[in-house]
């Protein structure tokens, strides 16, 4: 018989359907032999498969020594019952809230699954964890997001009122219409280097030069301007857009009022520590609409609202950063209810199988 050999694409949906058996597999109650799993949390089994990818991952973050063998295997397995016991408490609470993981959150970790498995495959296989098992973990993790939103999302148990949604966003964000630049050069090595004084100096006329030609009431579009000779060498190949940038991560709160400062009818020069903004402002609630009467010849302007462009794009965002910390804070409390115990046997029984410099001896 031929072989069938599926794209990446079509395996994702294929998992689609294997990962719901499974999923029922792992975390069902099980009577099977003692070797069938390697923890319980609160009386759900965690299998050999899924026991190995929390190792995996504990042992990036355990101390080791230059044999790669962690130097307290004590603290090492409590950092793996920690993470079997968040992946339990997160699908137990979402089951308890009558939430069913989505198809979206599924896709999404399926998805993420598929496209690490392209990467370090092999990896994963010789630390004894199958694509299925690293695509439940990665669903568990999406499915966090999930939970997230059960909580302070639109009728969630805590949910954040809309308009303290969009307090935040028009306070903590602001776009800008031009050209962000920034104080480095590229070497012919492709290696970059901070400007010089002189250099800054240079860049930072020219675009005050460039700025009197973009203010001129008779100017073309910056479009054009930016392509002439005399401005474009320094431009590196950098073209007017509108960006957006957030309060104290993408530029300091003292830099992000310079830039919310900045007047929509006319373009300026912005000095900051790492580079210049050449741009306008923009504002994000409304913007002026130009209307003409054919029939009456009358010309008139309306303020049409950019909810659509601005806030509502980044709606999930900012009620992310907003209640980022406190959700952790919840994850915690969640994560401490919730017990795991050892199979004491079945986990020394493997730990000995295990090559701490890369996985199941045997296998690499």
């Amino acid at each position: 018989m031929k072989k069938i050999k599926l794209s990446w694409a079509q395996r994702v949906t294929v998992l689609l359907a294997a990962i719901c058996v499974t999923l029922v597999a792992v975390t069902a109650h099980s009577t099977a032999g003692r070797q069938d799993w390697l923890l319980q949390v609160e009386g759900v089994p965690i299998s050999r498969e899924m026991y190995s990818f929390f190792l995996a991952q504990a042992l990036v973050d355990a101390e080791r020594d230059d044999n790669g063998v962690p130097l307290d295997m004590r603290a090492l397995r409590d950092d793996v019952m920690a993470r079997a016991a968040a992946f339990v408490a997160v699908n137990s609470e979402l089951h308890n809230m009558g939430i069913t993981v989505n198809a979206i959150t599924t896709e999404q970790g399926v998805r993420r699954a598929t496209a690490l498995w392209r990467v370090y495959g092999n990896y994963y296989t010789a630390m004894g964890v199958s694509l299925e098992a690293l695509a439940m973990a990665e669903i568990n993790l999406a499915a966090r997001d999930q939970l997230f939103r059960a909580l302070y999302d639109t009728g969630g148990m805590r949910a954040v009122e809309e308009e303290s949604i969009e307090s935040y966003f028009y306070g903590n964000f602001v776009a800008f219409d031009g050209m962000r630049l920034f104080f480095t050069v590229m070497e012919e090595d492709g290696t970059e280097r901070r400007m010089s004084q002189t250099e800054r100096g240079v860049l930072l006329d020219t675009m005050r030069a460039m700025l009197v030609e973009i203010n001129r009431e008779d100017a073309p579009s910056i479009y054009d301007i930016v392509q002439e000779e005399q401005f474009a060498d320094a431009l590196n190949d950098a073209t007017p857009a509108v960006f957006m940038i957030q309060r104290d991560v993408d530029l300091p709160a003292a830099e992000f009022e310079q830039v919310r400062a900045l007047s929509p009818d006319r373009f300026a020069v912005l000095e900051l520590e790492d580079g210049l903004i050449v741009a306008r402002g923009v504002n994000m609630r409304v913007r002026r609409e130009y209307t003409y009467d054919e029939e009456s010849g009358e010309e008139s302007y309306e303020y049409v609202s950019r909810k659509e462009e601005f806030f509502y794009f980044y709606r999930a965002y900012s009620l992310r950063s907003m209640m980022n910390n406190a959700f952790e804070a919840d994850l915690v409390e969640l994560f401490a209810a919730f017990r795991a115990d050892e199979n004491v046997a079945a986990v020394e029984s493997l730990l000995e199988d295990w090559d701490f410099g890369w996985g199941f001896r045997g296998n690499s």
